[in-house]
């Protein structure tokens, strides 16, 4: 649970939990369909190698894993 904020004209995206994480690893889905405005998806990034791309062709979310420190 939290909120979304949006700055710097809607291209940055900032969640803020209701509480405090507690210490630990923790990881966050993205739907690979997600996109910008100009048409950037994890299917398709400008700046990821053609054989790369084709790895998430398969998937449907993305796993970013993350720790939160004491």
């Amino acid at each position: 649970r939290g909120e979304i904020g949006l700055e710097q004209h809607e291209t940055v995206w900032h969640f803020y939990p209701a509480s405090a994480w507690q210490p630990g690893a923790y990881e966050l889905l993205v739907n690979t369909s997600l996109e910008d405005v100009a048409g950037n998806n994890l299917h398709g990034l400008f700046d990821i190698p053609p054989e790369e791309r084709l790895i998430l062709l398969d998937q449907t979310a993305v796993s970013l894993q993350f720790q939160v420190e004491p």
